[in-house]
């Protein structure tokens, strides 16, 4: 995981039934959480950001009967979902500033240029799945692993205006999620969390699954 952001590139993985499931063999928690959003879609076709698990490209299809897993990426200092801690770079464990170039198109924070800034590399737990409830609305949706949230790295320390909350650090358990799961925790789905905005959670519970469904 060498390009990898806040959350990289979060597929949705829509599955019936009938599909096979990844065990897991444990089941885990509610533990608190706080989540961050990404468009995943765009930071692969985009940005050439592949995940830890790889390149995921997928669109929600939600129809009300199928189970939709969207694709998220867990905080690498997370206390209960966290696979491990990521290998930092020399710049990232300097918290060197110099490599803050680019815009961030999201907001006033800077991100570094991919081009030419190598992420570091993260352990990720692959097929691990989980149910989050936003305990403000009370809905829920489930979310599979696909990549890590190097919290120290620059793609975190550049945005100076944002809080630990918003850069998979601090004392929570962070995700970084799929925007497309955005509408589907805060009002059943109406909107589209592409085009509208997104405000980050922090009130969540998140319960680790004994298995979650892979696309068949």
């Amino acid at each position: 995981m060498h390009h990898s952001i806040i959350a990289t590139v979060l597929t949705t993985f829509t599955v019936s039934t009938s599909a096979t499931p990844y065990l897991q063999g444990r089941t885990s928690g509610p533990f608190n959480g706080v989540a961050t959003f990404n468009d995943y879609v765009d930071q692969v076709n985009n940005r050439n950001q592949v995940t830890v698990c790889g390149s995921y490209n997928d669109e929600p299809n939600y129809d009300g009967t199928s189970l939709t897993v969207f694709a998220a990426a867990a905080g690498d200092l997370s206390p209960n979902i966290s696979p491990g801690r990521c290998n930092y770079t020399p710049s990232d464990s300097s918290q060197d500033r110099s490599v803050c170039t680019e815009p961030d198109s999201t907001g006033p924070d800077q991100q570094p240029n991919s081009e030419t800034y190598d992420g570091p590399s993260c352990p990720a737990s692959c097929g691990n799945c989980y149910n989050v409830t936003n305990n403000d609305s009370l809905k829920t949706v489930t979310i599979y692993i696909v990549d890590a949230c190097p919290a120290l790295s620059a793609y975190n320390y550049c945005k100076s205006n944002t809080a630990p909350s918003g850069k998979c650090s601090g004392p929570s358990n962070a995700l970084d999620i799929s925007v497309n799961a955005y509408p589907y925790l805060v009002n059943d789905g109406a909107g589209d969390g592409k085009t509208g905005s997104t405000t980050n959670l922090e009130n969540l519970s998140i319960l680790a699954l004994d298995y979650c469904t892979q696309k068949a």
